[in-house]
């Protein structure tokens, strides 16, 4: 994404990104079987920083913490 749509709260809904997002999953989708691939998808407006309980020091993502965090928007993707 180009540095003139600024931050990235500022872009999350933005058309350019959503169209580049879908497109790159497809891209992903083109090989793996049907049970593998995405199905729904949603870009978080929220910062990943390391020194969060939502990424661990590698800044490997803490699932569990994830999907606490977030339960109400996967649920609602799974409707």
């Amino acid at each position: 994404m180009p540095a003139q749509y600024g931050a990235h709260r500022a872009v999350v809904g933005h058309e350019d990104l959503v169209r580049a997002v879908a497109a790159e999953v497809a891209t992903a989708d083109e090989r793996p079987s049907r049970v593998e691939q995405v199905r729904c998808r949603r870009v978080l407006d929220a910062d990943r920083v390391a020194d969060s309980d939502e990424l661990t020091p590698t800044i490997k993502t803490r699932r569990s913490r994830m999907a606490e965090m977030y339960a109400g928007i996967v649920d609602a993707l799974h409707r």
